[in-house]
Parts: structure tokens; C-alpha cells; sequence
């Protein structure tokens, strides 16, 4: 426990940045051809400025509450889990009786035998659905950026313009990630539902020491606990083990595949999860263009297939041999660097201001997409809530601007606080507590990229990034879906009663990430849910 909560403080408190000024006016517009309306200059102050240094005092005690309930559900289910296991081994399978249970009138009741585990099972229930809805608001509420590498094919960008489509697709893509599981609860449901109710294996549960006997009768609290949990946790592993399996016969897990996508398509990938904390995709291909004909796509698949293309790692890390082909990394940030993006987007937030929205005729209220902006609230530029707001940003050139500023970042083109180095990839352990690597102090004077070799160690092939969608909660929403279908099962008695509302339970969660993560991946991105199908 002590030790996630140091590793959250170390990720996300920060000393104050340096009053520090760095003029980078005109740097952002007029390389790209973007200052072209106006004569506009930068953003007055694109350096390191005073600002707040971490998270209000609320949230960082929330956190730490989040950390700790989280934990004692890590500690107990395992605990509750096991104890129900010896009782039903040992009880169910006993040729000699020589074990019997506790007698069991009402496990409600404090004088029960049984009340300790009833209550630690309410307990673990309540805290993990608690978990939960606090790692969906983190999925929720993260901030994502797609870089674009794609350079123009003519001189000048604003005669040849680069095609938005790729970044659309992207951006699906990801939207599609976002609820997407390694497993099915679906098909665990399914077969619990045919094995304990249609094959009558429920029964195993009723407090007869005969593993053979599946005579109906009032089933036992622990040897029901045991029974079903172990259903949750076979098909589980069943799953997991067929992707592994698959992965052997060219099956890619589909993190991996978004990344392969993202770089045939030049889009790199920044998302921050945590204000000092991200990951980062470095989706560059080697080629020129991403945006040509099919023939040429292809063949480029050829040549990744057979080897002969060039690495895919950052340039910058080109002299290094070990990270020559990694492209995911966690990324650990200064105050400095948080201040200099938040200035970026305020300066755009105030130049959208000015400009207004364009007006556009009355027949454009009728738009799906005007319906449904008018019914979004969060925005990656503050208040850019409709259609017109999010129009009044990309007039003023908000998603170019950031994009440069980034790819600047990324080629190593900026200085102090908002340099970055490479930091040796964690250990197994370190990368699943998500430790910070040595360099991470309140103090850092620079940022930091380590490579990410978790799905070097899962046998589902995870990439640590995925930890912001479904895909990467893998365990926890397995544990909650048990617990779930638990705590359904005590206060019903009933197994398809319970296995409809654990699916049902699901299903509710599963809508409000996928609703909420598209209204957030639209503002944050500024390509439209119109475009996200």
C-alpha cells in the first residue's frame, strides 16, 4: 500500500517551474505556413512560467483512498477465495467424513459462523465497483493527441494541404479501443450459465460430502462462493491462453495492431493519463508518405514482413541499438512541460475567443452533428462544447499548432525543462506497480521516456498504453464481474437471476466509458463524433 501510494506521489507531485520565458514567437505558426491570415504572432510565452505544482489536496487524498481500498480487495479476495476453496476440497471430496461445516442459520447475522466472509465479501464488492468507476472517470477525463507526420506533398502546406482522413481513422480506431476486452464475459456467462443451471453443477455447492451427489437442496454460502468463483476463474484463464496461443499463429493482440495501423499511417499517439504522467506511441514510418495508393501500401507490408524495413524507434535514438525498435514508452513530465502545453492551448482557447465561431445558415442546426454537440460539455480546448466552438479552434490553426509543437518536443528541438532523455525499461514488478524510473523526483529538470516492455511479460501481449482503455483493466473488470455476480448470487439464490444482472452491471459501465470516452476523445482531439462510427 505504502508503496503504490509513493509511486503515485512520485509520478504526479512536481516542484514549482522556474519563472522562465522563452520566446518561441512565430516558432509554431510560421514554419508550417500557418501565419498566413493575419500576421498573428505565437503564443506571447511558450516556456516555463509559474503555476500550480500538483493536484488540489481533495484529489490527492482521493487517490490515496482509491489506493488503499484497492488493496485491501487485492488482499482479501485472494484470502476469501482460498478458504472457501480448502472448505469445498476438503469438505466435498472426503471418502471418510472426518470435516464438517459450520452449521449456518442466517450469515447475516453477527453470531454466524459465517458473517466474517459475508461481510468481506460485501466489502471487497463495494470497494473494487468503487475502483472501478474511479479507473473509468481516469479513462474518461485523459488527455489524447495524434501527431501527425505526414509531411505535404508539395513546398507549400497550405496549396497542398495533408489529408485529415488518416488522423479520422486514427482516431475510430481508438475509439474502438476503449471498450474493447482480450476476453469475452459474454461467453464466461454462457458457459457458467450451462454448466451450473443446465448440467445442475450448482448443486455441488449443498452441504453433502459427495462430490457425486448433485440432489437439489439449500446450497452452502462458502461451497457456493468456491463453486462459481473457480467457473470465473477457469474460463478466464481459458481465454487468456487461447490469445497466447494465437499470437504464435500470426494473431496480433489489438494494441499491437493500433500500433502497426498508427504507423503505416504516420499518427503518433500522446496520451496523458496523469498531469506528469503518459504514454507515448511513436508511430513515424520511414517513408515519405502515408497518404498514396493501395500498391504502395502494400508493398510496404511486404517489406515489413520480410524484414527489410528500417527501424520504427524515435530518430533521435537512432545510435542506440536497444531503442532502435521500440515505440511505446511511458513518458514522465516536468512542471515545466505541463505549464508550456496548458499555455499552448490557453493562447488558442483565448484566439478562438476573438475570432468567434462562424456563423452558418439555419439548415445547419438539423445536422447530426450539430445535435450532438450541443450536448457535450468537456472540451480538450476548455469551452469549445458545439460544433461552431470546435470550428472557431480549427480556424485558428489549433490542431497544427499543437502538432508542431510536439513533434518538436519529440525531435529533442526544445531546451531545459522541456528537453527529454531516455531512461533503461523497468522490471517486471516496477512496471506492474508502475514504479518511476530513478530520474523522477519532485525536482526533475527534464523529462523522461522509458520503454515499455510489459507486453513482454503478460501472456496476452498487453502494451502498458492499453492501461487507459478496457483492454489494459483486464483483471480488475474480471474481478469486479465475480464479485458482481457474487454478491447477486447471495441476494437471489438464483444463478440466471445472477448471471442477467452481472451482464446487466456490465453492460452499464461498459455504455458510460464508451459514451463518455467518445465525447472525450472528440474535445480533446477535435475530430467530431460525427466521425467516430
Amino acid at each position: 500500500t505504502w508503496r503504490g501510494v509513493n509511486n503515485w506521489s512520485r509520478r504526479n507531485v512536481r516542484m514549482r517551474a522556474a519563472n522562465s520565458h522563452t520566446n518561441m514567437e512565430g516558432r509554431l505558426r510560421g514554419a508550417d505556413g500557418l501565419n498566413s491570415g493575419g500576421g498573428r504572432a505565437g503564443p506571447p510565452s511558450m516556456g516555463r512560467q509559474p503555476g500550480d505544482s500538483g493536484y488540489s489536496s481533495f484529489w490527492y487524498l482521493w487517490c490515496v483512498f482509491m489506493i488503499l481500498i484497492h488493496c485491501l480487495v487485492i488482499y482479501f479476495f485472494p484470502f476469501i477465495f482460498f478458504l472457501c476453496t480448502y472448505w469445498f476440497v476438503f469438505f466435498k471430496m472426503q471418502d471418510t467424513v472426518y470435516v464438517m461445516l459450520p452449521p449456518s442459520n442466517n450469515f447475516e447475522n453477527e453470531d454466524d459462523d459465517y458473517y466474517i466472509i459475508w461481510v468481506l465479501i460485501y466489502l471487497c464488492f463495494f470497494c473494487q465497483s468503487t475502483w472501478i468507476i474511479h479507473l473509468i472517470y481516469g479513462q474518461c477525463t485523459c488527455d489524447v493527441f495524434f501527431i501527425d507526420y505526414e509531411r505535404p506533398h508539395g513546398k507549400d502546406r497550405a496549396e497542398t494541404p495533408v489529408s485529415v482522413w488518416r488522423t479520422i481513422f486514427a482516431a475510430n480506431e481508438w475509439n474502438e479501443l476503449q471498450t474493447s476486452r482480450p476476453t469475452s464475459l459474454s461467453f464466461t456467462l454462457f458457459v457458467i450459465t450451462m454448466v451450473l443451471v443446465g448440467w445442475k453443477r450448482e448443486y455441488l455447492a449443498t452441504p453433502q460430502p459427495n462430490m457425486n451427489d448433485f440432489t437439489e437442496g439449500d446450497l452452502n454460502m462458502i461451497l457456493r462462493f468456491a463453486n462459481t468463483t473457480w467457473w470465473f476463474v477457469v474460463l478466464e484463464l481459458f481465454q487468456l491462453g487461447f490469445n497466447w496461443m494465437m499470437i504464435y499463429f500470426g494473431r496480433e493482440p489489438k494494441d499491437q495492431l493500433f500500433i502497426d495501423f498508427c504507423t503505416m499511417a504516420k499518427i503518433s499517439v500522446l496520451v496523458l493519463d496523469e498531469r506528469y504522467h503518459g504514454y507515448y506511441l511513436h508511430c513515424d514510418s520511414p517513408h515519405a508518405h502515408a497518404d498514396t495508393d493501395m500498391a504502395t501500401l502494400t508493398e510496404r507490408l511486404l517489406a515489413e514482413e520480410s524484414g527489410h524495413s528500417t527501424a520504427r524507434g524515435i530518430p533521435v535514438l537512432g545510435d542506440r541499438e536497444e531503442y532502435r525498435d521500440i515505440q511505446c514508452f511511458d513518458i514522465y513530465l516536468t512542471n515545466g512541460w505541463s505549464i508550456w502545453f496548458n499555455s499552448i492551448r490557453s493562447f488558442l482557447e483565448r484566439e478562438a475567443r476573438e475570432a468567434g465561431p462562424k456563423s452558418t445558415s439555419g439548415g445547419g442546426k438539423d445536422m447530426p452533428a450539430y445535435r450532438a454537440q450541443q450536448r457535450q460539455s468537456r472540451s480538450f480546448l476548455r469551452n469549445s462544447t458545439t460544433l461552431r466552438d470546435r470550428h472557431a479552434h480549427l480556424e485558428v490553426g489549433a490542431m497544427e499548432i499543437i502538432n508542431k509543437g510536439l513533434r518538436m518536443f519529440i525531435s529533442q528541438g526544445l531546451k531545459n525543462d522541456l528537453f527529454w532523455d531516455v531512461s533503461p525499461p523497468q522490471s517486471l514488478f516496477g512496471a506492474l506497480i508502475k514504479t518511476p524510473p530513478p530520474d523522477i523526483s519532485a525536482s526533475s529538470a527534464y523529462n523522461v521516456l522509458t520503454p515499455d516492455r510489459l507486453h513482454r511479460y503478460t501472456c496476452t501481449g498487453t502494451y502498458a498504453y492499453a492501461g487507459v482503455h478496457f483492454y489494459g483493466i483486464e483483471w480488475d473488470l474480471w474481478l469486479h464481474n465475480a464479485l458482481t455476480f457474487a454478491m447477486f448470487d447471495f441476494w437471489f439464490k438464483d444463478t440466471a437471476t445472477s448471471v442477467v444482472c452481472t451482464w446487466a452491471i456490465y453492460q452499464i459501465l461498459r455504455f458510460f466509458r464508451g459514451y463518455f470516452g467518445t465525447a472525450n476523445l472528440a474535445n480533446r482531439t477535435l475530430v467530431d463524433s460525427t466521425f467516430l462510427i
